[in-house]
């Protein structure tokens, strides 16, 4: 196990994310009376297909959180391990909400868990993953704290 890879879903929200579906599907039926339409589909690709996460290299000591754009093109920029030091768990939501054009407002929530590796000062951090309960973040810390800070958990347990 070297390298090990957490999605943290999608980018955009469920209604930028049904209009870029909405758009590749457009763009695709129209197609054959026009090439112009391409210009539907990728806005559409990206809307729909982008995506977040992180890449932990365990044997290389390195980090990377990622946006994958379109699905496949990927940006982000490797960070050593040891700049950070802790741990930190949290209790995320997230909020959209929609406009229908009679100003209906429709609006959707998301609650969930966050993991995330931080510095000493608390400034610098990456989200590692999000989970669904307390119980399996705080699973997934300790199976990461055992690989990524052994020396500082034998320590501790010296002392």
């Amino acid at each position: 196990m070297e390298i090990r890879n957490y999605d943290h879903g999608k980018f955009f929200g469920p209604a930028q994310i049904f209009a870029g579906y909405t758009l590749i599907a457009v763009g695709l039926l129209f197609l054959v009376s026009s090439p112009f339409v391409v210009l539907c589909v990728v806005p559409g690709t990206f809307m729909a297909l982008t995506r977040t996460g992180t890449i932990i290299d365990f044997e290389n000591s390195r980090i990377k959180s990622f946006t994958r754009y379109c699905g496949f093109i990927s940006s982000g920029s490797w960070t050593p391990m040891d700049r950070f030091s802790r741990f930190v768990i949290q209790r995320s939501s997230r909020s959209y909400i929609a406009y229908s054009r009679g100003s209906v407002s429709s609006e959707s929530k998301i609650s969930d868990v966050t993991l995330s590796l931080t510095d000493p000062s608390g400034r610098s951090k990456v989200l590692i993953g999000r989970f669904k309960s307390f119980e399996v973040a705080q699973k997934e810390k300790e199976f990461l704290e055992n690989i990524i800070f052994p020396m500082k958990i034998k320590i501790e347990i010296e002392e």
